[in-house]
């Protein structure tokens, strides 16, 4: 199995921690994310699925599939194998470090586009965002 990406995000989305496996997955290193927000990384029409992590938690653990942008994040709309684009199923569990404190969201990350497992679900997921994008406009 891959070594897992992993990060810790604060209530706003901002990055406090991650993994070395993030530059060798998904090209962005320690220094253009540590601090940063984790909403800057994934895809505009996946933001709503990521909502979660950047809010109080009302669940302990959330599971989602979005995709997120490679290193620099200039990629094509809407095509989920182009290389510029990864789909990531990632879980994330809400801790609190003291009772009074803001909840750190502790993310477990999978890079499962090449996955026989996921590729139908994936292409089941761009078919539906697709359809509710056009729906919208």
């Amino acid at each position: 199995e891959k070594a897992k990406i992993l990060a810790a995000v604060v209530r706003e989305g901002r990055l406090i921690h991650i993994n070395s496996r993030w530059e060798s997955a998904l090209g962005w290193g320690e220094v253009a994310l540590t601090g940063a927000t984790a909403l800057t990384f994934v895809h505009t029409d996946d933001l709503k699925h990521c909502a979660p992590f950047c809010a109080a938690p009302e669940k302990p653990t959330v599971e989602s599939l979005f995709r997120m942008y490679l290193a620099p994040s200039d990629a094509p709309e809407d095509e989920y194998d182009c290389p510029q684009v990864r789909w990531v199923w990632c879980r994330s569990v809400a801790r609190l470090l003291e009772p009074s404190s803001t909840p750190i969201w502790y993310s477990v990350l999978h890079d499962v586009t090449d996955s026989t497992y996921w590729k139908p679900i994936i292409v089941e997921q761009t078919r539906l965002r697709t359809r509710t994008t056009e729906n919208q406009q």
